[in-house]
């Protein structure tokens, strides 16, 4: 059999979620697949190619420092520990060709380093969904894959994780905990106005419950991105993005998968169950009993 052959173009995925329902995991798994490539430093929110729709939009150099996207906050491209695409977006300064013909480059050259050898997609995390759905506005071949997880367990997660990183107020917690809940609830309902938009060719959705405890859904998500969903293929991205390594250990606030589903029923005061049961409607329509 010959090797797989690198498509002309590359076509971009993008993982929108809160934070605290498995994007990480997400990525982790999707890129351990043979023909889907993404910046191999966990937890994986390398973004260039809406870093470079940010940039293109007012200016016609890329820089490396942040920019604003609107009134959101300050948008980077990677984490601050990856040197090298701070040095890739250092070397670019003042390049006058399109978002998209440099994201391109870029990612043909982690795929090189990476030693990723035709990769068809790219995974970037959605973060800020709207830059994401601006590429998605206009590229017919992006899409977008949203993750889902019991709200009350994600909020719970976020809580957890802010005292475990040192992140005081971080998820909107420093603006209460209604606020904070109610950004999860907002990303569903997003999700639901953007399948009416774009259709489900386009936009998809993962449960946190199921991805951490089966192949199946990961055979699903690879068939809806047309690339080999065999059996074998399947297993090892399922078995390799769901190891459970120090990176993992870092990024968790669990001690088990199975720790993480439910776990707000434990954690849960009184005054945080009547917040959750004003948004029961929701709860029921994303499938999660209130």
């Amino acid at each position: 059999m010959s090797a797989p052959t690198a498509p002309a173009t590359l076509r971009y995925c993008f993982i929108c979620s809160t934070g605290r329902a498995g994007s990480t995991l997400t990525a982790r798994v999707l890129s351990s697949h043979p023909a889907v490539l993404a910046r191999a430093l966990h937890p994986y929110e390398t973004r260039m190619r809406q870093y470079l729709q940010v940039a293109r939009r007012g200016e016609a150099a890329v820089h490396f420092r942040p920019l604003r996207d609107g009134e959101g906050p300050e948008y980077v491209p990677h984490q601050g520990l990856d040197e090298a695409s701070a040095a890739w977006c250092q070397a670019t300064q003042g390049s006058r060709e399109s978002a998209a013909v440099l994201a391109e480059r870029y990612y043909r050259e982690v795929a090189r380093v990476q030693g990723v050898s035709a990769p068809q997609w790219v995974i970037e995390k959605g973060i800020g969904i709207r830059l994401a759905l601006e590429i998605l506005g206009e590229d017919p071949q992006a899409r977008a894959l949203f993750l889902f997880r019991d709200p009350r367990d994600t909020f719970f997660s976020m809580k957890a994780f802010n005292r475990k990183a040192g992140y005081e107020g971080g998820f909107q917690e420093d603006q209460g905990e209604e606020v904070m809940f109610r950004n999860v609830i907002g990303t569903w309902r997003r999700y639901k106005r953007l399948v009416e938009e774009f259709g489900p060719g386009r936009i998809t959705r993962l449960r946190y419950e199921a991805i951490v405890q089966s192949a199946t859904p990961w055979t699903e998500a690879f068939r809806w991105l047309a690339v080999a969903d065999d059996a074998a293929t399947v297993g090892q991205a399922f078995s390799t993005g769901t190891r459970r390594d120090a990176a993992v250990e870092l990024h968790s606030t669990t001690q088990s998968v199975d720790a993480s589903i439910g776990r707000w029923a434990q954690e849960a005061s009184e005054a945080q169950r009547a917040l959750f049961d004003r948004y029961a409607a929701d709860l029921v329509d994303m499938g999660y009993a209130p």
